[in-house]
């Protein structure tokens, strides 16, 4: 099952992202997706899921993984920009991390994880981290959340 977030329905109905071979397709959105586009996804094989606005006036996501849960999702692979896994940290809604840092230097851009990021050092210990795994010419990085101390 692939969940898009787009706040105002900004992505095309027939976009390559919503091809799912039967597997299913979720546009979550909010209140500001105009209704003749949604219509449209509809019309496409697109499930609309039309969340509450976060402060940032996008989808709220603890609503959106409550929503998956209640169809049956347990586990969510998040996929995406800076902006869209930084709203993830921001929301601390993340368990596990899996990061692959390849061996190129391309400068400028998006941060990889934006959001608000933390005040205080000793508070991005969330995570233990395992031991970096070469594959291929990258690295890979794994760690899970901390249990509560």
């Amino acid at each position: 099952l692939r969940v898009v977030l787009d706040s105002t329905a900004r992505t095309s109905p027939g976009a390559k992202v919503f091809e799912r071979s039967g597997k299913g397709a979720i546009l979550a959105t909010t209140d500001a997706a105009p209704t003749e586009k949604l219509a449209r996804f509809e019309e496409m094989g697109v499930e609309t899921l039309v969340l509450p606005r976060d402060h940032q006036a996008r989808p709220d996501l603890e609503s959106l993984l409550e929503a998956l849960h209640a169809r049956g999702v347990v586990t969510a692979m998040i996929e995406g920009g800076g902006v869209v896994l930084g709203a993830f940290f921001d929301a601390d809604l993340i368990d596990e991390l899996h990061l692959f840092i390849a061996p190129k230097i391309i400068g400028g851009g998006a941060p990889a994880f934006a959001g608000a990021g933390v005040t205080h050092l000793a508070d991005s210990e969330r995570f233990a981290f395992a031991a970096p795994e070469a594959c291929g010419p990258d690295m890979h990085l794994s760690g899970r959340r901390k249990e509560a101390q």
